[in-house]
């Protein structure tokens, strides 16, 4: 099977990223004007879920934006036609009837969530960052650092019917884990359960993704693409 790249980050980079996830065996060809690429992954020889991942991966690059050694920006919001196609993974990963209620994190994660909460008739459950202007209402807050170094706090309204619910939280990228670590202390200790977790991209180094006790999956994946497959059901 040929993939063609039509954005994504320099051969160098494509090429250390299959090496580090042991599927060295594709072939990279020139796809045409501008350096680009077309992936052959007719070479690999992986169990038919393993390379579901792989293709999976090369065939939504485009929703990113990319730089020579990596991942700059997610360039999803302005790609309606590739969101049917998008959220349709997820559904393969975390089917309708797996959770009963959607959350995220303020802000791009209220764009994802919120179509699929719609998509699915799911209630959704916002959890914002705090500010002052919260301070008189009902709620809970938790402290983390963001993926920039920073500490903030993230804010989860009271009145919201929260207990009871299974949730999958769905946000853009996945790295540290702090936001989402904050964000499962709020819904925990408002009697939520977390099915699963869902980003675009998966950016995370080895070990941030075993501190949770739930799958967590991705369109794409930095590291541990192989096992970035459909999780075991109950």
């Amino acid at each position: 099977m040929v993939i063609h790249l039509p954005t994504g980050p320099g051969l160098a980079y494509l090429s250390s990223w299959a090496e580090r996830n042991g599927v060295a065996g594709i072939e990279w060809l020139p796809a045409g004007e501008g350096g680009r690429f077309a992936a052959d992954t007719g070479g690999l020889d992986l169990p038919a879920e393993e390379l579901s991942a792989v293709r999976r991966h090369l065939s939504f690059m485009d929703l990113l934006g990319w730089v020579a050694n990596g991942m700059e920006d997610v360039a999803f919001w302005d790609k309606p036609e590739r969101w049917e196609d998008a959220l349709g993974q997820l559904d393969g990963f975390f089917p309708p009837g797996a959770y009963d209620s959607v959350t995220t994190i303020e802000a791009r994660g209220f764009v994802l969530a919120g179509v699929q909460a719609y998509r699915q008739h799911k209630p959704l459950i916002p959890v914002r960052k705090f500010r002052e202007a919260f301070a008189a209402l009902r709620g809970r807050r938790v402290p983390y650092v963001n993926w920039r170094g920073h500490a903030d706090e993230l804010w989860l309204q009271e009145m919201q019917a929260v207990e009871g619910r299974s949730v999958l939280f769905i946000d853009d990228v996945f790295e540290t884990g702090n936001s989402m670590d904050a964000a499962l202390t709020l819904l925990r200790a408002a009697g939520a359960q977390m099915v699963g977790a869902w980003f675009v991209y998966d950016a995370s180094e080895p070990g941030v993704r075993e501190r949770f006790g739930f799958p967590i999956r991705s369109l794409l994946r930095s590291q541990g693409l192989r096992q970035n497959t459909p999780p075991a059901r109950q």
